[in-house]
């Protein structure tokens, strides 16, 4: 394996790791729109670049930015207001737990079901998010995850799936 992806994942580790914990140590969701703006300039940059050297984009793969920057968006939202109805600890892990699953129904749904293991795994990564705001499963209840972080955490799976989705179907037309 070239370095180059092995660059990509850890740099998106890190940005990610950075930024969920610079939202949860100044207590704010004020420092999503500059961060955005950020990755936007140097994501879109390369993007750009590859365009201007002759390595051109299908067109209707840049028909689906609108689509995906519309849930990316709603991503943020819900995000925000879940942090500020509940505890990072709590809304996080729910929202990044419920895309996997929501996901593998969608294969279900298009005839594509995650095998026995596959399964598993998913079911054993939501168990562990969901038991992380516990400091003991004597804390479990229902009140502790149903409340009004609950509906935002909600609402940003949903929108992790949208943007999933319409990425994955703008990848299908890039050439391989």
């Amino acid at each position: 394996m070239s370095l180059l992806p092995l660059f990509l994942i850890f740099s998106s580790a890190f940005l990610h790791a950075g930024w969920n914990l610079l939202v949860r140590r100044h207590r704010t969701t004020e420092i999503f729109l500059p961060m955005t703006a950020l990755i936007s300039v140097l994501g879109l940059g390369p993007a750009l670049a590859a365009e201007l050297r002759g390595t051109p984009t299908p067109w209707v793969v840049w028909l689906h930015l609108p689509a995906a920057g519309l849930f990316q968006a709603c991503y943020y939202l819900g995000l925000s207001r879940g942090y500020r109805k509940g505890d990072f600890t709590v809304v996080y892990p729910l929202a990044r737990a419920l895309p996997v699953l929501l996901l593998a129904v969608a294969d279900v749904l298009l005839g594509q079901p995650p095998s026995i293991v596959g399964w598993l795994g998913m079911l054993l990564v939501t168990a562990g998010c969901l038991v992380v705001p516990l400091e003991s499963l004597r804390d479990f209840s229902r009140a502790r995850y149903w409340n009004g972080a609950t509906r935002w955490a909600i609402f940003t799976a949903l929108a992790t799936v949208g943007y999933t989705v319409v990425d994955n179907h703008a990848a299908e037309f890039l050439p391989t």
